[in-house]
């Protein structure tokens, strides 16, 4: 499970990062899971980290959560759809388009 302490880079983290689909599922699956925990050094929460690298797979899931913040931004003021919208993830621009 993904600690409630700020600041961390969590399981959530690393699989998003990793582009784990099956584990970031498993593992966002328990209510009590963050999926909006800032991870060390830029404080990019598991969207960021997944829009940045276009993982679509996974970025449904976590939106598909009610308490995923798509507008929560890094240390740098960027958020997962400035991110995509960077790297050119044209599909991660589309899901996040609301």
């Amino acid at each position: 499970m993904s600690t409630p302490i700020a600041h961390v880079n969590t399981d959530e983290h690393h699989s998003c990062w990793n582009g784990r689909e099956a584990v970031v599922k498993l593992l966002l699956g328990p209510e009590d899971a963050n999926p909006d925990v800032p991870g060390i050094g830029y404080g990019q929460t598991p969207l960021v980290w997944t829009a940045e690298n276009g993982r679509v797979g996974i970025v449904k899931p976590v939106l598909g959560r009610k308490d995923a913040n798509p507008d929560n931004s890094n240390k740098s003021g960027r958020s997962p759809l400035w991110c995509a919208m960077q790297r050119g993830h044209e599909g991660i621009v589309k899901l996040q388009h609301y």
